[in-house]
C-alpha cells in the first residue's frame, strides 16, 4: 500500500508575490555613513528595484561600483530624499503666532 503525501500548502510555503516589497516592522533610520547594497535599500524604503534602476539612470541618485558590485551611501539615500522634497506653491511660510499679527 501507498502512503497519502500531504500536499496542503502553508502561507510560509507560498512565494511572495511581485506587487510590492513587504514593509519594515517600523521606519528605518538611515545613517550617512552606512554603505547599502540595492536590495538593503530597497527594503530599508518599501521600494521596487524598478525604481531604483530608474532613480540612478535618470541621475537622481548616486550609485558606486566597485568589485562588481552595486553600492549605495546613506548620505546619497538621504540627499535624494531632500531633494524630493515637494514645496507648496503660494503658502506662506511665515508663522503667525500670538502677538506676531502683520499690521495693516
Amino acid at each position: 500500500m501507498s502512503k497519502k503525501r500531504n500536499t496542503t500548502t502553508t502561507p510560509a510555503d507560498e512565494a511572495p508575490t511581485a506587487e510590492a516589497p513587504s514593509l519594515p516592522a517600523g521606519p528605518h533610520i538611515i545613517r550617512a555613513t552606512a554603505v547599502y547594497s540595492i536590495a538593503q535599500a530597497q527594503a530599508a524604503l518599501g521600494l521596487r528595484r524598478s525604481t531604483i534602476r530608474r532613480e540612478v539612470r535618470e541621475g537622481r541618485l548616486r550609485i558606486s561600483s566597485r568589485a562588481g558590485r552595486r553600492y549605495i551611501l546613506g548620505a546619497w539615500l538621504l540627499a535624494w530624499i531632500e531633494s524630493g522634497e515637494l514645496v507648496r506653491k503660494g503658502s506662506n511660510t511665515r508663522c503667525v503666532c500670538d502677538g506676531d499679527a502683520p499690521s495693516m
